[in-house]
């Protein structure tokens, strides 16, 4: 019969068996039930085969304790030593496979393949342990934009020939041209004949003197035709 001591030697040796779980997604680094106490990687220092996952990807995990809390976080780089990202945080309740949902982008801005390290830390009332997946991270690419263009200007009519010019210079011409002026219509000009004006004395005026009179005779006789002369002279004699 085992003694007391025996059993709980037992017990002891077979509750941490109960508490481990284990990444399937992406595939871990390795896994050993009996180093997996071990910081940070669960006693595995060297990196394993990369996974290409995108940002937003999942995180899988058979757990095998009923009452654990597990925390899933990232840490860049070829083989990081800390996982200072926080991507998801979950209890369990009962055995089972789960997916937790996690969110790259939550790095930072990184280069598209960037090395990187999942840590998935699971704390029971049997201690803590640690499992790692080594992954690389798909970064969307966006497409390049195509260079922005001016609108093409419409093509112009060509300037018109100068045979075309002459033509429509004539038309225009022609067609904003005067009428002539009426054969009728008085005009004046340098061989139109005028009459000369007499002015009619004042009623205030004094007659002229005799001397006056026939310088005035004599100035008529000289601007007026010989047609008007007469007239003129018949004039003068009634203001004398």
């Amino acid at each position: 019969m085992l003694t007391t001591t025996a059993l709980a030697l037992l017990l002891a040796a077979a509750t941490p068996a109960a508490a481990h779980f284990t990444i399937s997604t992406p595939p871990n680094r390795g896994h050993d039930e009996l180093v997996q106490d071990q910081a940070p990687c669960g006693g595995f220092a060297a990196t394993g085969p990369r996974t290409a996952v995108d940002q937003q990807t999942s995180v899988v995990i058979r757990m095998a304790d009923r009452t654990s809390t597990c925390n899933v976080r990232l840490g860049l780089g070829d083989n990081p030593s800390s996982f200072p990202v926080q991507l998801a945080s979950q209890s369990f309740t009962a055995l089972g496979v789960y997916t937790i949902g996690v969110n790259l982008a939550a790095a930072g801005s990184v280069a598209n393949g960037a090395p990187a390290t999942i840590q998935v830390q699971c704390s029971s009332e049997h201690g803590t342990l640690y499992e790692c997946s080594d992954i690389s991270i798909r970064v969307p690419q966006q497409s390049p934009q195509p260079p922005s263009r001016s609108p093409t200007p419409s093509p112009q009519p060509p300037p018109p020939t100068s045979a075309a010019a002459s033509r429509t210079t004539q038309g225009a011409a022609t067609t904003s041209g005067t009428a002539p002026a009426p054969s009728g219509a008085a005009t004046t000009g340098a061989g139109a004949s005028t009459s000369p004006a007499l002015a009619s004395p004042s009623s205030d005026s004094t007659s002229p003197s005799p001397s006056a009179t026939a310088a005035a005779k004599n100035a008529a006789a000289a601007a007026v035709p010989p047609m008007a002369a007469a007239v003129a002279l018949g004039a003068l004699a009634l203001l004398a």
